[in-house]
């Protein structure tokens, strides 16, 4: 699949309003996606699902070689 290709993708606008929250990031053509959480203060989505491939992906990136899909299961609560 290609990046334009997915569907009910967020803006980056709507995603720097997404701090903690659970992202989906769709497996492209060129990278191997998963759920990761938003960090506002990095500015970046960290993997959250032991996935190897799916290190994080930086916002400035956001649109050329990545793209979030909001988590249809809502908010992902950490227990510290």
């Amino acid at each position: 699949m290609k990046i334009s290709e997915v569907k009910g993708a967020v803006t980056l606008e709507q995603l720097k309003q997404m701090d903690g929250q659970r992202v989906l990031v769709p497996e492209t053509c060129n990278l191997y996606g998963g759920f990761g959480m938003v960090d506002t203060v990095r500015e970046r989505v960290d993997a959250i699902d032991d996935n190897i491939f799916f290190g994080s992906f930086r916002f400035s990136d956001y649109g050329k070689t990545w793209i979030a899909v909001a988590d249809p299961f809502g908010t992902l609560e950490v227990e510290e």
